[in-house]
Order: structure tokens, then sequence, then C-alpha cells
């Protein structure tokens, strides 16, 4: 936090971690049906490690190229949304595989054919 010298460089870096880790599953949750919380979790924890190795990149703190800037707030949005959708498709298809196999509890009641035809 020392390192920062001008006010509109934390204000920048700030923006960049919201719009990298909040943008996305805002938006998931008004416009996709139902999402859960896996897709928001993993939109959110990709969009922050995209704003971390921004934040670290403009200190020398990365071995290997970053992206400058307004690039790698795009790469950050564009990482998260990917991050919501295999949430979202991963919650949607184990919902449908459970909602296919009985549980535990409904085996449990269905009787079994005796010999009385019970």
């Amino acid at each position: 936090a020392l390192r920062f010298q001008d006010i509109l460089h934390i204000l920048w870096l700030s923006a960049d971690i919201y719009a990298c880790t909040m943008f996305v599953p805002i938006v998931g949750l008004l416009y996709a049906r139902r999402p859960g919380r896996l897709s928001g979790v993993l939109a959110m924890a990709l969009g922050a490690c995209i704003a971390l190795g921004t934040g670290l990149s403009q200190y020398g703190g990365l071995a290997f190229p970053w992206p400058p800037a307004p690039w790698s707030t795009l790469l950050g949005v564009a990482v998260s949304a990917l991050g919501f959708g295999v949430g979202y498709t991963w919650e949607r298809l184990t919902a449908k595989l459970s909602a296919e196999t009985p549980s535990e509890a409904e085996r449990l009641e269905t009787p079994l054919a005796g010999p009385l035809g019970r």
C-alpha cells in the first residue's frame, strides 16, 4: 500500500477489482434463471485472480508479461463470465441428474412385492 503514488491509480485498481469480480455475478443474478452459489463463487474467484494479477503486474510482481490495464479488465470480465457459465451449467446438470435418480428415502418407501403381493 505504501508503493501507491497517486489516488487515480488506487481508484483504477479498485474499479478493476469491482469489474472483474462483481459485474458478471450481478448481471447473471438479474438475467439467469435460478443461478446457484457455485456460479457466483467461480465467477468471483476467477475474476479476483485476474484482478490480483493485474495489480501485481503493475508493480513488477509477475515474472511473465501481462496485458495492460484496459485489456486486463476485459480479460477479467471474460474469465469471470466463463466461470459463471461453467458453474451455472454444472449446477443445472447436477440438478437434472439428481431429479432423475430416486433418493434414498424414496427407495426405502417403495414396498417390495413379497409372496403375499404386498
